[in-house]
Formats: C-alpha cells, sequence, structure tokens
C-alpha cells in the first residue's frame, strides 16, 4: 500500500483518523495535505516520521500547552457544555502520548487542567489511557475544590466501578462533594 497523491482540505480532527500508510503535512490551521513519497509530517511545533503509528517529538511542550489552551481562552467550563476534541484527539494519536502526558499536563495553566479533565471526562472509559486515568484521580487528591469537582464529573460519566473504589478512602473538604463522591462508591461498589 503506498499513499494517496490527494490533496485534503480539513479541519485538525481529522488527525484522529489519519491512515497509517498515509504520510501527511498537518498544519494547526486547519489543513492538511496528503503526499504519496516519503512519510514524514509536521505539526507546528512537533514533527513525525509515520509509518504504521504516528511517532512525533515535541520540540517544545510549553508551545503545545499555550496552542491547547488558546481554544479556551474565553470560555469557563459549564458541565454539559459541547467541547471541540479534536486538538486532544490529534494529542491522542502520538505514540509518545503517555511519555509525554505528564510534561503537557505540567504546562498547563490552571484552567488548562480544568478543561484537559473536562475534556477527558467525554470519553468513554475503555479508551482512556492509565496517564489521563491517573491525572484525573490526581485532581481529586488535590485538594482543590474546582479540580475536584471536573474530576468527580469524570469520574462519575466513565462509571468504571474499579477506578470508584479506588476513591472509597477519599475524604474531602467539601460537603457537598463528599455526599456525591459517597452516593457513587455506593451506587457502584
Amino acid at each position: 500500500m503506498g499513499g494517496v497523491g490527494l490533496l485534503a482540505s480539513a479541519t485538525i480532527a481529522v488527525a484522529a483518523f489519519f491512515s497509517p500508510v498515509d504520510a501527511e503535512e498537518l498544519n494547526l490551521n486547519g489543513s492538511i495535505d496528503s503526499y504519496s513519497s516519503a512519510y514524514y509530517s509536521t505539526m507546528d511545533n512537533f514533527e513525525t516520521a509515520a509509518s504504521s503509528t504516528i511517532n512525533i517529538r515535541f520540540h517544545n511542550i510549553k508551545l503545545l500547552a499555550k496552542q491547547y489552551e488558546q481554544q479556551y481562552v474565553e470560555r469557563d467550563i459549564e458541565f454539559g457544555m459541547p467541547v471541540n476534541l479534536a486538538f486532544l484527539k490529534a494529542l491522542r494519536n502520538i505514540e509518545s502520548y503517555e511519555k509525554e502526558f505528564i510534561n503537557f499536563t505540567r504546562e498547563l495553566s490552571f484552567k488548562g487542567k480544568l478543561f484537559l479533565a473536562y475534556e477527558l471526562s467525554q470519553f468513554q472509559y475503555a479508551t482512556i489511557f492509565g496517564c489521563e486515568e491517573e491525572y484525573i484521580l490526581s485532581l481529586m487528591n488535590s485538594g482543590n475544590l474546582e479540580m475536584q469537582e471536573v474530576a468527580l464529573n469524570a469520574i462519575a460519566n466513565w462509571g468504571n466501578s474499579n477506578l470508584i473504589k479506588r476513591l472509597s478512602d477519599l475524604k474531602l473538604e467539601n460537603v457537598f462533594l463528599q455526599q456525591e463522591l459517597d452516593e457513587l462508591i455506593e451506587e457502584h461498589c
């Protein structure tokens, strides 16, 4: 199989559906160009040598975090609001995603961390990476009310009994969040 010599213009959401044999150049401005030649991709601040998986080296984690946060500059989290998961889906397709995830989250602002947790809550639990689950658990243990609220929302949306059992000894300072957690534990354990 070889790449398809097709020029396509699409949103970054297409990055979540890369064909393993197509060589593509992805720009964060939303355009994707496919070539039938050598497998090589770039995404502004990281580059890819594509084969059956996408292998991206993050050159500048800080810049990547800022690009991620740009979509939420003028927004606040409202539970139930729709979000565009395209950027996160593209990141999750990167071969080194689990290795780079912790560094990526460290570079996010407080608001960026909240939005990342909210976006993760939109995925089915079966598709969650271990690093993402640990991230949500770290927010639950952070002692910060907003982080705990968003993390508890993710855990409730996922509904995984084993994950919920891991929280059975956690005591939250906020009475209402503790009540929600207790009800979740009772329902699933």
